[in-house]
């Protein structure tokens, strides 16, 4: 059992690593801003909850000037005022744009690919069962990874260092501040199990439906 589940998480994992592959060699600015979008969001968390709060509440401390403390502020503005510009541009403009071009390029892809088989495989109905799946969902799952894989990474890189912070404050609080990650992590395996397990037990039933939606639209 636990050899099959092993298999299955690195059947996701190059799953996932393939479809960045494909959506790599359609579009390298979709990765690339996608990763960036991701890192300026968990960042700016990162940054006000940390190095902002640290310098205000610190500018007594240390003694800063006034003139010190305007000019951190203005650059703090003027980051967000970038931060934002590119974020608008990257969700309202870029990705509605390269949304319509990945999706053709991946069903032409998957054409490419059907109609280089033996037409004697259309009529087995797993092939066809598995071809008209595979078509309706290349584009949902491109563009889940595409959210996913950034959001993990960025996540983790933010999450390692607000908990390196709080070691260095106070090693027993980081021990309290990991629980919730790691009862996060736990609870999240098993609900993603569990969705799985539903999807796979809805298949059957969803392959009937399509089925008859077919053969009524023929």
């Amino acid at each position: 059992m636990d050899i099959k589940n092993s298999k299955k998480k690195i059947n996701a994992y190059a799953n996932n690593l393939y479809f960045m592959k494909l959506i790599w060699g359609i579009s390298p600015k979709r990765v690339i801003f996608s990763f960036l979008s991701s890192l300026l969001d968990f960042g700016l968390w990162v940054f006000f909850s940390v190095t902002f709060m640290n310098y205000l509440f610190g500018a007594a401390e240390f003694k800063r000037t006034f003139t010190e403390v305007a000019v951190f502020l203005a650059g703090v503005m003027l980051f967000l005022l970038v931060s934002s510009t590119f974020d608008a541009w990257f969700t309202s403009r870029f990705t509605k744009m390269n949304d319509q071009k990945l999706h053709y390029h991946l069903n032409m892809l998957l054409f490419e690919k059907a109609t280089s088989v033996d037409i004697s495989c259309y009529e087995n109905p797993g092939f066809y069962d598995s071809y008209t799946k595979a078509s309706s969902e290349v584009y949902t799952r491109a563009t889940s990874v595409l959210k996913n894989l950034p959001t993990v990474f960025s996540a983790f890189l933010s999450s390692t260092y607000i908990i390196y912070v709080i070691f260095c404050i106070d090693k027993v609080t980081a021990i309290f501040t990991l629980l919730p990650f790691i009862s996060n992590f736990v609870l999240g395996r098993m609900w993603n199990k569990l969705q799985y397990d539903r999807n796979n037990a809805n298949i059957p039933y969803q392959r009937r439906q399509d089925y008859v939606n077919r053969t009524l639209y023929l």
